[in-house]
């Protein structure tokens, strides 16, 4: 779904927000908007302040990609501003037309960030995925920053490619949200078909460390799940997303044994209490 204009682009952002944002805003104001591939505009925000546009001055690739991605999605400098969604349309317009984690060196992942904090799981993976298939050896699996324009592959084992990976995984499987874990807020539906599991193990986040293991008994309309909280007491909650394989609602759920009232069907969570609470064992039904 488009975030810009449906008809002329206007000469300037309306909303005046945060003053994080100023800076983008003010520089936006003084440049062309961006024509999309549907004949809707937005704001054209630029990697460099001075630079006059992505053509000039500072060469298009640096003033398009690397701050934009570096800076203002990574970062979520822009997050909760319209500005967030237009970059993201216009990334998706002109760079990932075919491949939403490719602009040419897979390891700027900024929108694995911004993806994730908008809550679009879909967005998330095809990204993830791309990245994976862009950046990653298909033998070996080890990962390199980039194949400089499709003739060859440039800094084998870099480690910042690997920890670009890493931390799309790690985004798809647990992410920190102020005091409380998201588990599996875009784990890909397909790895919950029947008789698939999802493990991990004391995986080191902001919170602490968390273990949980999910298994799918879907056939029979279940997915089962263990829960290993922090043990130390920063974390205050859990919400565990179960994301059923053929969307089927979520009808109900038992935690350790007793019927489970903390439930939110539409986003398919079932929100755990944390402190003191140990291993927790959750039966879901569909």
């Amino acid at each position: 779904m488009r975030r810009g204009w449906a008809t002329s682009p206007p000469t300037a952002c309306s909303s005046v927000g945060p003053a994080a944002t100023g800076s983008y805003r003010r520089a936006s104001t003084a440049r062309a908007p961006a024509r999309l591939n549907d004949g809707t505009y937005v704001p054209y925000l630029p990697a460099y302040v001075g630079s006059d546009d992505f053509d000039r001055s500072v060469g298009w690739y640096a003033a398009v990609v690397d701050g934009p991605l570096q800076a203002a999605l990574y970062t979520g400098l822009l997050a909760g501003e319209p500005e967030e969604g237009w970059l993201l349309d216009f990334l998706n317009d002109g760079f990932y037309l075919l491949s939403p984690g490719l602009a040419d060196e897979p390891f700027f992942a900024g929108q694995l960030n911004a993806y994730a904090r908008r809550d679009e799981p879909e967005m998330l993976i095809y990204a993830f995925y791309s990245l994976l298939a862009n950046g990653a050896d298909r033998q070996t699996l080890t990962t390199y920053e980039h194949r400089s324009w499709g003739s060859g592959r440039v800094f084998d084992l870099i480690h910042w490619a690997a920890g670009n990976w890493d931390m799309g995984l790690w985004t798809i499987l647990c992410r920190t949200e102020g005091k409380a874990l998201r588990l599996c807020p875009a784990a890909p539906r397909r790895w919950l078909r029947d008789g698939e599991r999802i493990v991990v193990d004391r995986l080191q986040t902001e919170l602490g460390p968390v273990s949980f293991e999910v298994r799918s008994r879907a056939a029979v309309g279940l997915i089962e799940a263990t829960v290993s909280p922090p043990a130390r007491g920063g974390c205050e909650e859990v919400i565990l997303r179960l994301r059923h394989p053929t969307r089927a609602r979520l009808l109900g759920a038992t935690v350790d044994g007793e019927e489970w009232s903390a439930l939110d069907p539409a986003r398919e969570e079932i929100r755990l209490p944390a402190r003191g609470a140990g291993p927790r064992r959750v039966v879901a039904r569909y």
